[in-house]
């Protein structure tokens, strides 16, 4: 596929299981562990896709959204994860394209990324 996604999660484990979906079904991952690295590396190299979780350090998944859709990035899909429905409100507010409560399975993660990059499900 050769889609880039940026996979934020302040929980190294969690980061490194959905990197692992993701990249079984041909995608290359990055990895932050919290909002702020994340914005700092999407203005470096953007990514095709954001796939941000709520609770983080330094800067949530919501403030990731906002800083996301008032810069130079604003067009950048962002797939937000997260297990409150409070959560799930601010991070849609803030502007995210798409929501998934964890936890996250792997198809629903695949289908939503596939969706939200407009590719179909039957990829690599």
């Amino acid at each position: 596929m050769g889609k880039s996604i940026l996979v934020v999660d302040d929980n190294q484990f969690v980061r490194a299981f959905m990197s692992k979906m993701l990249e079984a079904s041909g995608f290359e991952t990055r990895q932050a562990a919290d909002g702020a690295e994340a914005f700092q590396m999407a203005v470096a190299s953007p990514p095709d896709l954001v796939v941000a979780d709520y609770t983080m350090p330094k800067m949530n998944g919501a403030d990731l959204v906002r800083a996301i859709r008032s810069s130079t990035l604003r067009a950048l899909p962002v797939l937000a994860v997260a297990s409150t429905q409070q959560s799930e409100s601010e991070m849609l507010e803030a502007g995210a394209n798409m929501y998934l409560s964890k936890p996250i399975d792997e198809p629903r993660l695949i289908s939503s990324v596939c969706s939200l990059l407009h590719l179909p499900m039957n990829k690599e």
